[in-house]
C-alpha cells in the first residue's frame, strides 16, 4: 500500500503541454501589448512576509496561505501569482 500520495497543495495544479503552451502564448501577447504602450515587466518575490500581503488586503486570512518560517521565526507566505487553479 502506498502511504504517500503525490499531489499538489490545495488550490494548485500543474499545467501540462497544451495548457502550458496556451498560458505562455497569452502571457506573451499581453506582455507585448503592454510593452508597446510603454510598460515594463516586474517580477516580485515568490515568498513575502505576511505583512506585505496584509497591507494590501487587511481582511486576508493568513491561515489560508502556505507558510514558510524563516530562521528568525518570522512567517513568510507564498505569493499569489494569479494563475488559474483547478
Amino acid at each position: 500500500m502506498n502511504r504517500f500520495r503525490i499531489s499538489t497543495p490545495e488550490g494548485t495544479r500543474d499545467l501540462l503541454f497544451s495548457s502550458c503552451r496556451a498560458l505562455r502564448q497569452t502571457e506573451n501577447a499581453v506582455r507585448d501589448a503592454l510593452e508597446e504602450r510603454g510598460y515594463s515587466e516586474i517580477i516580485t518575490p515568490a515568498v513575502e512576509y505576511f505583512d506585505v500581503f496584509a497591507q494590501a488586503n487587511p481582511e486576508l486570512d493568513q491561515d489560508q496561505m502556505l507558510k514558510i518560517i524563516d530562521k528568525s521565526g518570522r512567517h513568510a507566505d507564498s505569493a499569489y501569482r494569479g494563475h488559474p487553479t483547478g
